[in-house]
């Protein structure tokens, strides 16, 4: 008679019976945690405050910071420069004339005024 063909046994890890799932994909609380815990911070890294999508509207707002605090640093100059101007140590004549012409329309007796009527606007035919 011939011998019967000996089968080799599975191992347990390997084993997957039709109610028993592989030891990773059993759900315990910890696992659980662990996993909302991954998915908080990776949603933080991208929507958070310092996250990833707002790193472009960070930077727009600097942009934005940077033009207006050139165009404070430039009035500043300019206002200085009016201030030095106008202090009682070193007035310049002709800068006060024309402060107080432009601000308060003050004008000398002896000068003219020409006033320009504005042009009409140029209707444009379509």
């Amino acid at each position: 008679m011939a011998k019967p063909i000996r089968m080799a046994k599975a191992s347990k890890a390997f084993k997957i019976n039709a109610g028993l799932r592989p030891p990773w994909l059993v759900l315990s609380p910890a696992k659980i945690v662990v996993a909302l815990i991954v998915i908080f911070f990776a949603a933080q890294a991208f929507t958070g405050k310092q996250g990833l999508l707002s790193w472009r509207q960070y930077t727009v707002e600097a942009e934005a910071l940077e033009i207006e605090k050139t165009e404070l640093m430039q009035r500043k100059a300019r206002l200085k420069d009016a201030v030095s101007r106008l202090s009682s140590a070193k007035a310049d004549p002709d800068y006060i004339e024309e402060r107080a012409v432009k601000d308060m329309n003050m004008a000398n007796p002896s000068d003219f005024e020409i006033k320009i009527p504005p042009q009409p606007l140029k209707k444009t035919q379509n």
